[in-house]
């Protein structure tokens, strides 16, 4: 474990993040405080995909910009898959305030679970690829503004889901997106030659006829994909469900009914583009332009409950595999403590009218 000392003052002001609101210097207030007890939990290979580096930081890096922000901080290093759980839930247990996640959204992922229904925040340093669940908390990727936002941001309480049994933070989906998941997932890791079984799989796979029970309500198609988020982006920060928040207590439910592949891929290329079509408020990734589908249909729904029609389709939750239909999916409001920054995916406090960057009442230090 390495501990890391501050090095200088770090007076805490009202000025703001890029696309904040400030707010006067007496009401400001520290989400880091002296005395709290923090605890970095370092993903060392997040960052790269295919055994090419895309974004990775090390310890000598992240140190530094702890520093540079006045965070003193104990930081760990993961050494094998779901480790970060198990040194979160160890943080869980020893009395730490905050666990930042330094990694990519597995890392972030695995952080979280152990952080659910606690006390404990969540923090984020991204050095992720995909960088899905930063994009969606409004955390900047430059190493040293996220650092800066752990101290000047909004702690919130947001929701999970839950897909027979396991916790999922982006989205879950049944049809061609889970039978595509496990191969590229291993593409990920370099296994180039398995991309011949991703083209095969899209070229074999045809829409289903599913049964959706959304809560108490009842709707049956012929799907490709079953999309539902509780954030707006899916895969490689494609936001196929751009109005979906956080934090509102229910899942945005994506049916791609009757669509073919070409129609699914279009639709993904579009809405990718989208992404950055209006430019993010301050960096902190917020609305771009809408991608409409006359085929595509959106419902809200705490609880999801998907069935098939003759064989079992596939299911997955965050691009992790899920078993098969017929599935449970659920909304578990509010019980994540995430510092966030400002934006439109996130919706309680600062309510409309307060300006963003003003620290909410359930600030850490009042926890």
């Amino acid at each position: 474990m390495v501990q890391v000392t501050p090095t200088k003052e770090v007076e805490v002001t009202g000025e703001a993040l890029e696309g904040q609101q400030a707010y006067p210097p007496e009401e400001a207030r520290d989400n880091l405080p002296a005395g709290t007890r923090i605890k970095v939990i370092v993903n060392p290979v997040s960052g790269k995909k295919g055994g090419i580096t895309t974004n990775a930081a090390g310890m000598g890096e992240v140190r530094t910009v702890l520093e540079a922000n006045n965070i003193q901080a104990d930081i760990v290093e993961t050494e094998y898959p779901e480790h970060a759980t198990q040194l979160a839930e160890e943080a869980v247990s020893e009395g730490y305030d905050v666990v930042i996640a330094c990694g990519g959204d597995g890392t972030i992922s695995e952080v979280a679970t152990a952080l659910i229904g606690k006390k404990t925040t969540l923090g984020i340093l991204p050095v992720g690829s995909a960088n899905n669940v930063a994009r969606m908390m409004h955390v900047p990727f430059a190493l040293e503004e996220a650092a800066r936002l752990l101290r000047l941001g909004e702690i919130r309480s947001i929701d999970v889901g839950r897909c027979n049994g396991q916790y999922f933070l982006e989205t879950a989906g049944v049809g061609l997106d889970a039978a595509l998941f496990p191969i590229l997932n291993q593409v990920d890791k370099g296994e180039y030659i398995r991309l011949w079984e991703a083209a095969r799989t899209l070229f074999r796979y045809r829409p289903h006829r599913v049964t959706l029970v959304l809560d108490k309500k009842i709707v049956r198609a012929r799907a490709l994909v079953v999309l539902v988020a509780n954030g707006p982006y899916w895969g490689y920060s494609v936001p196929l469900a751009p109005d979906a928040k956080v934090d509102d207590g229910e899942f945005d439910v994506v049916v791609f009914r009757n669509f073919s592949k070409t129609d699914f891929i279009r639709h993904l290329m579009a809405a990718l583009l989208n992404r950055d079509g209006v430019e993010e408020p301050g960096s902190q990734h917020g609305r771009g332009r809408r991608t409409h589908h006359p085929k595509l249909q959106t419902y809200r729904a705490r609880q999801v409950r998907v069935l098939a029609r003759g064989r079992p389709l596939p299911v997955h939750a965050d691009a992790q595999s899920r078993g098969y239909t017929p599935v449970s999916i659920e909304i578990v409001p509010g019980v994540l403590r995430v510092i966030t920054g400002p934006g439109e995916h996130v919706t309680t406090p600062p309510s409309e009218g307060v300006p963003q960057g003003e620290p909410p009442e359930h600030r850490l230090m009042d926890a």
